[in-house]
């Protein structure tokens, strides 16, 4: 098998894994999205990431900062790990909520048009008025109508996405390599058994 075929049937297996199973949604397509330059309208920042498969919010860990101006909402970090749950999403927008005891925090992120789905696209978080009753804001439960701040910026921004289709694809790859090696190894031990009986013959005749 030369590296020619090699190519081939590693390309036809890439191309049958994600034109079958690949895409289904036991294997769907995870993008993975950066927020940059997040910031609130009372001060502080927002900075994290989150992944998103079309569908559902698989993972997320999103950091506030705190500002002086809301003192009691101190920097935190939305994460799935941490026991921060989701109350609604969808392309356009997610609520992370933060329950302890009777007190809590909860964040709502909304972008300006549905995320993207391709790899460098951005959207930008929206903006909320004074109110903070739309839009992207913070807020504590104990004292929503004080403690709370809206969001004045920041960008969502498509990076590198993963897929559990590709360690099958790697196998395929590894597998090929792994042929392509063993038979030019093959093919070098018959060269040299097919060189010897000549090398002895050609010593005969010269005696």
């Amino acid at each position: 098998m030369n590296l020619q075929k090699i190519a081939l049937l590693t390309g036809l297996t890439v191309a049958s894994v994600l034109g079958s199973g690949a895409l289904s949604p036991a294997h769907a397509i995870v993008t993975n999205y950066v927020i940059s330059n997040g910031t609130f309208s009372t001060g502080g920042t927002l900075t994290g990431f989150f992944k998103y498969d079309g569908s559902n919010y698989t993972d997320w860990s999103i950091n506030v900062s705190s500002a002086s101006a809301t003192p009691l909402l101190s920097s935190f970090t939305y994460s799935a790990a941490n026991g921060s749950t989701l109350s609604s999403f969808s392309p356009s927008g997610f609520t992370l909520d933060y329950e302890l005891g009777t007190s809590g925090r909860t964040l709502a992120v909304s972008f300006s048009k549905a995320l993207p789905l391709s790899i460098g696209e951005s959207t930008d978080l929206t903006k909320s008025n004074k109110f903070f009753t739309t839009g992207s804001r913070e807020l504590g439960y104990t004292d929503a109508g004080s403690n709370s701040r809206g969001i004045s910026g920041g960008i969502v921004t498509a990076v590198p996405w993963e897929t559990d289709a590709l360690p099958l694809v790697g196998a395929t790859m590894v597998f090929g390599a792994g042929v392509f090696v063993k038979r030019k190894i093959a093919q070098g031990k018959i060269k040299n058994l097919n060189f010897e009986p000549v090398k002895s013959e050609c010593l005969s005749n010269v005696g």
